[in-house]
């Protein structure tokens, strides 16, 4: 019996990580495989890394790891950046607090693809937040 149990278990976790991985493949992919905050892509010739950062983080909203939408492409020290900044559960209202309160250095006021930048993705993480806050968990199978 326990045997059974750890099997589907395991089957279990896999299926999950294995859905985030090709949640934060298709969000880099929709994002051009570019940092959604700064812009930052990749040349033809050379690769940049990017992280898959939840908006709703997986721990407080598991429900919502495997959704493209709920992620956020980064570049690594800006994912750690806004990881040190703010512990524990987060929000899409917290990265948008952290880059008024924490990085508007990123974003040139009067550089007006920066502004249609932070517009687009303030508009994106406002509407996300509000669908999803105080949303029911959403199962993953039938």
């Amino acid at each position: 019996m326990g045997d059974v149990v750890e099997t589907c278990f395991n089957s279990e976790i896999l299926y999950l990580t294995e859905g985030v991985d090709r949640a934060i493949k298709r969000a880099k992919s929709a994002a051009g495989h570019r940092c959604e905050i700064i812009g930052k892509k990749a040349a033809v010739h050379k690769k940049i890394d990017l992280d898959g950062h939840h908006l709703f983080d997986r721990r407080s909203r598991p429900d919502l790891a495997d959704l493209p939408e709920n992620i956020l492409v980064l570049v690594p020290d800006l994912h750690r950046e806004f990881h040190g900044w703010k512990s524990g559960a987060c929000t899409p209202k917290d990265v948008l607090v952290f880059i008024e309160a924490a990085r508007g250095d990123l974003f040139d006021p009067v550089n007006s693809r920066d502004m249609k930048r932070l517009r687009a993705l303030t508009h994106r993480l406002q509407r996300f937040q509000s669908e999803r806050e105080g949303q029911k968990v959403r199962y993953h199978r039938s």
